[in-house]
């Protein structure tokens, strides 16, 4: 099992729709870490309304707003070269 971040926020109803296309996509291949962007002034900052926000344990954002599976995917696949590398 592969874990990932999601910055999120209480309410916000795109971040379930990324929640519910997760599960149906990976079920428990992955270990989804929530973190509440309003918990932390920098991450409020840094993402303010622009949630959810998924990344890897090494902070390569994967996807913001809708989820990428295809990023996912390769990244699940072991491909953990930065997004602009793999092109």
């Amino acid at each position: 099992m592969r874990r990932l971040i999601q910055y999120t926020r209480a309410g916000c109803g795109l971040c379930h729709d990324m929640d519910d296309a997760l599960e149906a996509a990976f079920g428990d291949a992955i270990a989804l870490e929530h973190r509440d962007v309003d918990a932390r002034d920098d991450w409020r900052a840094r993402y303010g309304q622009d949630v959810p926000v998924l990344l890897t344990p090494g902070g390569e954002e994967l996807c913001r707003h809708r989820l990428d599976e295809a990023r996912v995917r390769a990244w699940l696949a072991g491909d953990d070269r930065p997004v602009a590398a793999r092109t």
